[in-house]
């Protein structure tokens, strides 16, 4: 009985020691696929410079901050909320990161009427972001009904690491505030396109 446990336990044994790798001909052992894994991430991680193996999680979303419109008239509190508009359709693109607008860090920073990057430094200055969008309104139709009044609007776009600015094709004459962000609700996908290419 003794000789029959003795030769199972060597069978075992032997079989046993070549279950994790097997032999190839330049004497090297190679992992079997329970390792496989493990090897896949480190081969991946060993060649940064095949591009295509880097995985989409590693890339950054810019960070977008939307201003209050240059508005001459946004204290009488019947101007089309423009900014609201723009954020809406920025929290939906999965590639950018939309900064709630900050009034707290902002407070004595001016960032009212700013429609041009040469007084965005107070704000960056506060607020680390990728894109500043800046609107500016003009009051085209007066009809003293703000659902009836008419509006004119234009939207430019800052790059603040690259000191790039331009004025967007996304703007309009003679609009309703509904018309306003119906327009650019159609025409989003243009200006994801042109924060992204304002490099």
């Amino acid at each position: 009985m003794r000789a029959f446990i003795f030769i199972v336990t060597f069978f075992i044994l032997t079989s046993c020691n070549n279950s994790d790798s097997q032999k190839i001909e330049n004497e090297h052992t190679e992992t079997l696929a329970t390792d496989a894994p493990k090897r896949i991430l480190k081969d991946t991680l060993a060649a940064p410079s095949d591009t295509t193996i880097i995985p989409n999680l590693l890339l950054t979303k810019l960070s977008v901050l939307v201003l209050p419109p240059f508005d001459s008239i946004a204290n009488a509190g019947i101007s089309p909320d423009i900014q609201k508009y723009l954020e809406n359709i920025l929290s939906t693109d999965t590639t950018l990161r939309l900064i709630k607008f900050p009034y707290q860090q902002l407070i004595n920073v001016s960032y009212q009427n700013v429609f041009d990057k040469k007084y965005c430094k107070p704000i960056t200055d506060k607020i680390k972001t990728d894109i500043i969008i800046m609107t500016k309104l003009d009051q085209a139709t007066v009809t003293g009904n703000m659902t009836r009044d008419k509006w004119n609007f234009k939207i430019k776009i800052y790059n603040t690491n690259t000191g790039n600015q331009k004025i967007s094709t996304l703007g309009a004459y003679n609009l309703t505030s509904t018309e306003i962000n119906n327009l650019i609700k159609a025409k989003r996908l243009s200006l994801f396109t042109e924060i992204e290419n304002n490099q």
